[in-house]
């Protein structure tokens, strides 16, 4: 299903094909001239209302590395054992390399899955030790 802004393209586009100015056809579509403007450009440069890929660092684990970190993820025994840390201990991509315990724990939480977090102690002073005594 087509996002909001992809059917607001689609009608610009529609209308590009008249001669109709930008500011007309923004005030019939209820955009800005500058949206129907930038709609122009990718049509006439890409002939294609679909967004350029962006840029940016490249993911450190492949789809496959994704679903078998996932499965071996499954495979740890529950309790105490089952900590991210266990997991990047044992856990490496199909090119050897290893992969941190945080970029573990995102690619679980991306497909849903969690592993057990210690529980944090509050840090209690001497002083106030002796109180709860």
């Amino acid at each position: 299903m087509p996002s909001k802004y992809e059917k607001i393209r689609l009608k610009i586009a529609s209308y590009l094909r008249t001669d109709m100015t930008d500011t007309a056809i923004a005030k019939e579509c209820g955009s800005s001239p500058a949206t129907v403007a930038r709609v122009r450009k990718l049509v006439e440069e890409d002939c294609t209302l679909k967004d350029k890929p962006r840029s940016g660092r490249p993911h450190r684990l492949t789809p496959r590395d994704e679903r078998r970190l996932c499965l071996a993820s499954k495979k740890l025994p529950s309790g105490s054992g089952g900590t991210a840390a266990a997991l990047v201990r044992e856990f490496r991509t199909a090119d050897g390399q290893r992969v941190s315990r945080q970029t573990a724990i995102r690619t679980l939480k991306k497909h849903h899955l969690r592993l057990h977090t210690k529980r944090k102690r509050a840090v209690h002073s001497k002083k106030n030790k002796r109180k709860r005594s």
